[in-house]
């Protein structure tokens, strides 16, 4: 949503509410058309994390303005737009994507625990610095708008790419997945995780 006024206090402007990617008819996102894992996962890091994104930014603004009452029908809108034309038909068709699986693995997207290994290693072995960051539970559309922003500033070139999360998908295992190692073990009922028989999860602050 664009404003009109600066501070972030103006009123959304009903001609950057009409290009919203959250104003579409229901099926128009091409959700029933994904097909397979590889499909949706395509669809989702090319467009879908778009109607994700103009959801988030329009929260923003529309709490930013601080008139909760006047802005409320618009809000509800909103939300209902979201929600049932793209997360509940989304939700449905993932959900019966997956229960077809025999396995949890992608033919596009590479493993979560092939990070070291493809993003990491390689500039180690050239003898070059390199940092991770690490942002637990950044969602795929804001680390594209991180992305966008930097490339703005003219002093970087940022890319993002996308890469298979391990499942179950928890904290713990997330980050013990992005390490090196090869045996990976999970204590059922602590939740912890251990990587070649040391501790994966990490240290206490």
């Amino acid at each position: 949503i664009k404003e009109e006024g600066g501070g972030g206090t103006g009123v959304p402007r009903q001609d950057s509410l009409r290009s919203s990617p959250l104003l579409c008819d229901d099926g128009c996102y091409g959700i029933s058309a994904a097909g397979d894992l590889d499909g949706g996962l395509k669809r989702y890091t090319s467009t879908w994390w778009k109607v994700d994104q103009a959801y988030r930014r329009c929260i923003f603004h529309l709490r930013s303005y601080n008139q909760a009452t006047v802005m409320k029908p618009l809000d509800d809108w909103i939300g209902g737009a979201y929600v049932n034309q793209f997360l509940l038909p989304l939700a449905d068709h993932w959900s019966d994507t997956v229960a077809k699986l025999d396995t949890w693995s992608s033919g596009d997207l590479p493993p979560q625990r092939d990070f070291y290994h493809s993003q990491v290693k390689p500039y180690l072995d050239k003898n070059q610095k390199i940092f991770v960051v690490i942002s637990d539970a950044l969602r795929y559309e804001a680390a594209q708008g991180f992305a966008e922003k930097l490339n703005e500033e003219n002093r970087f070139t940022t890319n993002t790419s996308a890469q298979l999360a391990s499942l179950p998908s928890y904290t713990q295992l997330g980050m013990a997945s992005l390490l090196p190692g090869t045996k990976l073990r999970i204590d059922a009922e602590k939740g912890t995780v251990s990587l070649d028989g040391q501790e994966g999860s990490g240290l206490a602050n």
